[in-house]
């Protein structure tokens, strides 16, 4: 967990410009955003799931986003109002 955080803290001192972005950058991004759910400590979870559960990434996605939404109620009624906006 040290290396994966040591490594989110290195791209977040020196993000990359005018690259192609990586899923880490994405989460840095999401990190930023004001009233972002995600916290580090997420952040970090999601990471080392993905990095070493990759044979089982898309259950595992799945049921991290369940949990989150779950965990947020906001965001469960967001992506209601979403959902049955179209």
């Amino acid at each position: 967990m040290e290396i994966i955080k040591s490594i989110m803290e290195e791209r977040r001192a020196s993000p990359k410009k005018n690259q192609e972005k990586d899923f880490l950058d994405l989460v840095i991004e999401e990190m930023k955003k004001n009233g972002s759910l995600m916290t580090e400590a997420m952040a970090l979870d999601l990471l080392l799931i993905l990095a070493f559960a990759a044979f089982e990434t898309t259950s595992t996605a799945l049921t991290l986003a369940v949990k989150n939404v779950g965990e947020h109620p906001q965001v469960l009624e967001e992506l209601t109002v979403s959902f049955y906006a179209f």
